[in-house]
């Protein structure tokens, strides 16, 4: 088992994507929404390794996780690539809902601009951007557990 799969499926890590997701509602809370937007998408990412680590090891291909893994530059759905992986490995058409779609897509964009360009952002768009990771993350684990459970 790969350095990394061992690490994304301790239980103790298992939450840390929640508790990042706290993290973004405290960062907005108190007047930090960039700091909200990023943490928002770092929540998100750490859920996406997760659920990809846990997939290989159900589907029995654990050992192409290092190769795979190597390859991706991040696990930011809103990357075609990696959102191409997960999909072909979890055979969850996460596109399909249109909106919630088109909102991440608008997240990551706001991420990116804060994280590149240092652009502001208000509540509103941390607001924005939570609310989508949360909806995004729900549906990834939900559908990951009716799969797999």
């Amino acid at each position: 088992m790969g350095a990394w799969i061992a690490w994304a499926t301790d239980p103790i890590w298992s939450g840390r994507f929640e508790v990042l997701l706290q993290v973004a509602k405290d960062l907005r809370d108190n007047d930090h929404p960039e700091a909200a937007i990023v943490t928002a998408q770092t929540a998100c990412e750490v859920c996406t390794e997760i659920l990809l680590t846990e997939t290989f090891r159900k589907r029995g291909i654990d050992y192409l996780s290092d190769p795979l893994g190597s390859l991706l530059p991040n696990y930011n759905l809103g990357n075609d690539r990696v959102r191409r992986v997960y999909q072909a490995a979890t055979n969850d058409l996460i596109t399909t809902e249109t909106v919630r779609w088109a909102a991440f897509k608008q997240h990551t964009k706001k991420r990116n601009d804060v994280v590149h360009a240092g652009e502001a952002a208000a509540r509103d768009k941390a607001d924005a951007s939570i609310k989508v990771v949360e909806d995004i993350i729900r549906h990834m684990v939900r559908h990951h557990y009716e799969k797999w459970s």
